[in-house]
């Protein structure tokens, strides 16, 4: 049985991986951390966020959904969406007994990466949902604005390719826009937001130019969609993004 100073000593190692971009070493060291806890009769809602965000950085790295390690790649979406929502369950029950602001960032950093898994299956309702679960606890708990530029924009790209919910799509997208513009006007953005909040504005003509989703036809549809697991969310997203550390984790 491993006593915290082993389990500290593997979280560096797994820690390291991952900023190495070893998502697969990092899963396996993440699924070592949550066996040895679960050995030593604890469960916690940390490390199973870890492993998940892992599993799913390993799979997206591994190639799309539709195409080459499909199924292996499937199964690893599989496998972070389940351990993903045990994290999310957990940090519920902790947040509704406690109102801790650090659970409630936990929290939505579990709903944006449950997000993002379900984007990547293309399962853009429950994607949706997610992620609009994510806002909320963002800007209830007074998020920097990087992360809710985030969240608007990713809920953008999920609301986009469900059935009649464009206009929502055209309003987040929107809303990512103006958050922009008034750190752009006001002289206290990043130094690439205007690039981004160009880019943005693009995306939102783009969006508002093209017919609703339950109007394309489905090879059009299809190829839309295909573009985005492959490209969007890695692209412009990885531009708004804080860095990826701890859950809770975030910069202005």
């Amino acid at each position: 049985m491993a006593d915290d100073g082993e389990i500290q000593g593997l979280l560096a190692q797994a820690a390291k991986a991952y900023a190495s971009e070893n998502f697969e070493a990092a899963a396996e060291l993440y699924a070592a951390i949550n066996e040895a806890a679960e050995a030593a009769g604890r469960v916690e809602p940390d490390f199973l966020f870890l492993y998940g965000r892992a599993l799913w950085r390993a799979a997206a790295a591994a190639g799309d959904v539709l195409g080459g390690a499909e199924d292996e790649e499937q199964s690893d979406l599989e496998a972070a969406w389940e351990v993903l929502e045990l994290a999310r369950t957990l940090y519920e029950e902790a947040l509704s007994g406690s109102g801790d602001a650090v659970v409630q960032q936990k929290l939505a950093e579990t709903f944006d990466v449950l997000g993002e898994v379900s984007l990547e299956a293309e399962n853009f309702e429950q994607a949706a949902e997610d992620l609009r679960s994510c806002l909320a606890l963002r800007e209830r708990g007074g998020a920097a604005e990087r992360l809710l530029v985030e969240a608007h924009y990713k809920l953008a790209l999920a609301l986009e390719y469900v059935p009649g919910r464009t206009a929502e799509s055209c309003a987040h997208l929107g809303r990512c826009v103006e958050i922009l513009g008034a750190r752009v006007a006001a002289g206290t953005g990043a130094p690439d937001d205007g690039e981004l909040l160009a880019e943005l504005q693009q995306k939102l003509a783009d969006v508002s130019a093209q017919p609703p989703a339950e109007e394309m036809a489905p090879e059009t549809l299809a190829s839309l969609r295909e573009q985005l697991v492959g490209a969007a969310v890695n692209d412009l997203t990885s531009r708004v993004r804080r860095r990826d550390g701890a859950p809770g984790g975030g910069s202005q």
